[in-house]
């Protein structure tokens, strides 16, 4: 499934809203949520300087580094899957859900690399909301970002 259409049936209002925005304005608010989610999640550590860079002006992300974080993001995901293997797909220690929440975060970075484009943006949005399971945070920083640009 989509995940702009998982978006919806969580949140519609956020899908009405991201189509009213110009594509800098996603860029900035995908950015913003992704640095949010991967600081939540506390997956930082997992990011290089350049990424860390993007957050704070949006530079570009080459391709290599594309791929070393989709390399990272598996490999996370595969943690997280070999966790609920090995424990017959229960979690009671919450061991695969640490892993869920860095794995998601660090794809919502992904996703707000190509955020102009309002999938994406959408995408980007969903994996922040998967990470963290805090939409009214995800509301706040989309809301007050544009707020704040709308007063400068």
């Amino acid at each position: 499934m989509d995940l702009s259409i998982r978006l919806n049936q969580v949140s519609p209002e956020l899908v009405e809203y991201g189509e009213r925005l110009t594509s800098d304005e996603r860029s900035l608010i995908a950015r913003l949520i992704a640095k949010w989610a991967c600081s939540t999640s506390h997956s930082e550590d997992y990011l290089n300087d350049n990424i860390q860079s993007y957050f704070e002006t949006g530079k570009l992300i080459s391709i290599p580094e594309r791929r070393e974080l989709e390399k990272t993001i598996q490999y996370i995901d595969n943690k997280y899957f070999d966790i609920l293997e090995d424990r017959g797909h229960i979690d009671v220690e919450k061991k695969a859900m640490y892993w869920f929440q860095k794995a998601r975060s660090l794809n919502s970075v992904m996703y707000a690399i190509d955020s102009k484009n309002l999938d994406s943006f959408y995408d980007c949005l969903y994996e922040a909301l998967a990470a963290t399971n805090d939409i009214k945070k995800i509301k706040e920083i989309c809301y007050l970002t544009v707020e704040r640009l709308k007063n400068r």
